[in-house]
C-alpha cells in the first residue's frame, strides 16, 4: 500500500530507445495511459489482472481504466 506523498511526477517517452514511433496508435496510447498510472503512484499488478497497469506491450494492458486500476486508485487516494 502506498503510504508516501507524490509531490511531482515526470513522464519521459523516448521514441528512439523503446521504438515507440514504430508502434501503432493504440499501443502508443496504452503506453501513455500506463505511464500516467505510474505518475499516480500505481504499480504493475502482481496478480496478473487485466488492467491499464499490466506490464508489457501489444495485447497486454487495457486501454481504459479497469476494475483493478480503479480499486488501486481508491486504495491509494481514497474515494
Amino acid at each position: 500500500m502506498f503510504t508516501g506523498k507524490v509531490a511531482k511526477a515526470k513522464i519521459y517517452l523516448d521514441n528512439d530507445q523503446y521504438g515507440l514511433r514504430d508502434w501503432g496508435p493504440a499501443e502508443q496510447e496504452k503506453v501513455i495511459i500506463h505511464e500516467l498510472g505510474h505518475a499516480l503512484a500505481l504499480t504493475h499488478p502482481e496478480c496478473g489482472a487485466y488492467a491499464v497497469m499490466q506490464q508489457g506491450v501489444g495485447n497486454y494492458g487495457a486501454l481504459t481504466i479497469q476494475y483493478h486500476d480503479e480499486s488501486c486508485l481508491k486504495m491509494k487516494w481514497g474515494n
